[in-house]
Order: structure tokens, then sequence, then C-alpha cells
């Protein structure tokens, strides 16, 4: 600062030789100048600091709520997360249940299927049988029709008297 004041000095007493005014009147005009040009330079970095400030304030502001939503959406989803791990224990609940089920119907349905076969194989055997009656009754039928054709009085009812007779004979 003294250099300055010792500049403005030596250019005023410059300057005052070329004029006809005061040597004093110069350093002070310089000095005024000076004074001038330094309180601008002042008020444009005081407004150049307060923009600077405002720009701070609105950055750690909108820190701030980045900072906010983050740890919402952080929240929300530790949230999302938790009842996703709870789905997967029900689900897996559900599918063991489900696995149990269709074992258990798998075993139902061997069951059933070997019940199935051995009533088929019993169904086939009775139908056999009953075919096998069927057939014999119906020879039987034709027999008894020829026999009554060549003899209709051997197949006529005989009284309760003439069958006693004949089965103690």
């Amino acid at each position: 600062m003294q250099s300055i004041c010792f500049a403005l000095l030596v250019a005023g007493a410059a300057a005052g030789g070329a004029r006809d005014d005061n040597p004093m009147q110069a350093v002070l005009t310089l000095l005024s100048g000076l004074e001038a040009k330094i309180v601008a330079e002042g008020e444009a970095e005081d407004k150049a600091f307060k923009e600077f400030k405002a720009w701070c304030d609105d950055a750690s502001a909108n820190a701030g709520f980045d900072i906010k939503t983050a740890t919402s959406k952080k929240e929300k989803l530790e949230a999302t997360i938790a009842k996703a791990g709870s789905d997967i224990e029900v689900a897996t609940t559900q599918i063991e249940s489900l696995a149990s089920d269709i074992g258990a119907a798998d075993g139902e349905l061997k069951n059933a299927g070997t019940i199935r076969a051995k009533e088929a194989n019993d169904f086939a055997a009775n139908d056999a049988e009953l075919a096998d009656v069927v057939d014999t009754l119906g020879r039987a039928v034709s027999v008894i029709s020829r026999e009554m054709q060549k003899n209709p009085a051997a197949f006529r009812r005989s009284s309760p008297q003439s069958v006693a007779t004949s089965s103690t004979r």
C-alpha cells in the first residue's frame, strides 16, 4: 500500500510539474480517484461475493433436498426389499406345501391306478365268467328246446305225489 501511495506521489509530482496546479492538490485528486476506484472494485467484489454466497446457499439447499429425497427413496426401497423378502418366504412356504400336496396326490393316483387295475382284472374275470354262464345257459336252452320237441310229455309238470314217489325209489 505504501508503494502505491509513493507511486501516486511521484505521478502526482510529475503531473503537477506539467500543470500549474498545486502538487498537493494533484496528489489529493489522484488519491480521490484511487479511493473511488478501490471503492468501486470493493463494491464489485462485494456484489460478486454476494452472488457467490447466494449460489453456494442455493447449491447447499439443493444438496440438502437431494439428500432428503435420496434418504426417503432409500427408506422406500428398503421397505420394498423387506416386503419382497417376506413375499419370498411366503412363496417358498406355499411351494413347499404345494410340493407335498403334489407328492400326496401322486401317491393317491398310484394307489387309485393300482385299485383300478385290480378292479379291471376282477371285472374281466367276472365278465368272462358271466359270458361263459350265458353261453352255457344258451346251450342248455337249445338242448332243452330240442329235447322238448322230441318228447314234449317228459317236460310236463308232475304232481307233488309223483315227485315224492319218484324220490323214494
